[in-house]
């Protein structure tokens, strides 16, 4: 079970829910291939912002809104408010709580997951505004969330400023995201090879 209470197992079935009801109403071919993980996951800032608040730490550390030392389970990517967030990866989204209080009892704030079909989920968290309706399946570098964060702005949770608190599991446990994200490769870089 991961953080939230949801087994690897669970995730899988759902996963494998979504993408039957999804591929129920699809023409054949071009949107299974186009939502397809491609094992390569790029930044999931659409403006490719590469600066840090803070990084994955698998040892405790200090928390300054909750005033506990713990483990950070992902990346902070210092995104204004309101920034376009991508999908990292294609997969089918699932949003876990958009109608989060604000606070640090609630942790993410309102946040998205997306399943891969290859053994990975990406977490987005701190968000203002979530883009895309749960269960749909979505590409790599699609539009799914502005980010949030500012303390007392629906959706922020327990963060103690603007930023994308942006995670990474494999088979449900959290894994440093720059083991697999390069955060130098953006939407833009996508746009171009598609030309």
């Amino acid at each position: 079970r991961d953080g939230l209470g949801t087994s690897v197992k669970g995730y899988g079935e759902k996963f494998l829910g979504y993408y039957k009801a999804a591929e129920a109403d699809l023409p054949d071919g071009d949107e299974n291939e186009r939502c397809k993980s491609t094992g390569e996951f790029i930044n999931p800032s659409a403006d490719g912002i590469k600066s840090f608040s803070r990084r994955f730490s698998a040892t405790a550390v200090y928390n300054t809104v909750t005033g506990t030392n713990r483990p950070h389970s992902g990346d902070d990517l210092l995104t204004p408010q309101g920034s376009l967030i991508v999908a990292s990866n294609g997969g089918v989204l699932e949003v876990l709580q958009d109608k989060c209080a604000v606070g640090p009892t609630c942790r993410y704030g309102d946040f998205v997951v997306i399943v891969h079909d290859n053994g990975f989920e990406t977490l987005y968290a701190h968000l203002t505004r979530i883009l895309i309706a749960n269960g749909s399946r979505v590409k790599q570098g699609q539009t799914i969330a502005n980010s949030g964060g500012v303390p007392g702005v629906k959706g922020s949770g327990g963060s103690s400023g603007a930023h994308l608190h942006f995670e990474v599991r494999q088979n449900g446990s959290p894994i440093p995201p720059a083991s697999v994200v390069d955060y130098n490769r953006t939407v833009k870089d996508l746009a171009e090879a598609e030309k």
